[in-house]
């Protein structure tokens, strides 16, 4: 009788044994993704993300180029209101002039050098001079281009009013 209770009591310890492993085997083969599966994925992103990069890089070009209108379009228009809020209270040492050198990726503003964004160059140089009023100090109305990838826009500055309308 001690016999069979052992070898009953083994039985079931085999039982449960042989449960677990299978449950284990189960649990293992759902577990996750294997190296080769993790590869190829990556593999399969980095095509896709190459593909997708060379398509998009002109519009990189022209994201650059709005950045750059609006940044020199914005400080003119600061160079513009510095002026008329400055000349009476300033002497010799204040410079109410941007200077744009064609070919160039710098400008000067109010003796400052500012950078333009990467890729961007001045196609056409332009100097803007403004009065205690704000005006543009020129007979005619001024046209700054600009370049970037072949991509032209401008900014034009009104003679009279001293107005700086950007152009996509």
């Amino acid at each position: 009788m001690f016999q069979r209770a052992s070898s009953r009591m083994c039985f079931n310890a085999r039982n449960r044994i042989g449960r677990l492993r299978r449950e284990l085997r189960r649990l293992r083969s759902c577990a996750g993704f294997t190296l080769t599966e993790l590869i190829v994925i990556i593999v399969m992103a980095g095509i896709l993300v190459a593909t997708v990069g060379v398509k998009y890089t002109p519009i990189a070009a022209s994201v650059n180029l709005r950045i750059a209108i609006d940044q020199v379009a914005g400080d003119l228009r600061f160079l513009q209101t510095r002026t008329m809020a400055t000349m009476a209270y300033t002497t010799g040492t204040y410079t109410n002039t941007a200077s744009f050198p064609m070919g160039a990726n710098t400008y000067y503003l109010g003796g400052l050098v500012k950078n333009l964004p990467s890729g961007v160059t001045v196609q056409s140089g332009l100097t803007v001079t403004f009065n205690s009023l704000g005006e543009y100090s020129a007979i005619t109305n001024g046209t700054l281009t600009l370049n970037s990838g072949g991509s032209l826009g401008s900014i034009q500055i009104y003679a009279t009013s001293g107005a700086v309308v950007e152009a996509y």
